[in-house]
């Protein structure tokens, strides 16, 4: 295994499964660092 893979490792195990999908930290993460460009983009328009 890869320096990358260790590096990378938490981000493809999974946060939350809900009805059987679950959901990576990865995703999690990118979620949380989109709305919050959002949020800031719309405060910075306001």
């Amino acid at each position: 295994m890869s320096w990358v893979d260790t590096l990378l490792m938490p981000f493809h195990t999974p946060a939350i499964t809900v009805g059987g999908t679950s959901t990576s930290w990865g995703e999690v993460a990118g979620f949380v660092t989109g709305a919050l460009c959002v949020w800031l983009v719309a405060r910075q328009n306001v």
